[in-house]
């Protein structure tokens, strides 16, 4: 049975965390969705 890959959404208004963030995540194996806020996560 093949790994389902793990899924996670950051929600970060600082364009400069969002990349760190986003880049550590993508590397630690999740397929990473970023915004900016609440109301472009719903």
């Amino acid at each position: 049975m093949a790994e389902q890959q793990r899924k996670i959404l950051i929600v970060e208004d600082e364009k400069a965390v969002r990349g760190v963030l986003h880049a550590s995540l993508h590397h630690a194996g999740f397929e990473v969705t970023e915004t900016q806020n609440g109301e472009e996560a719903f």
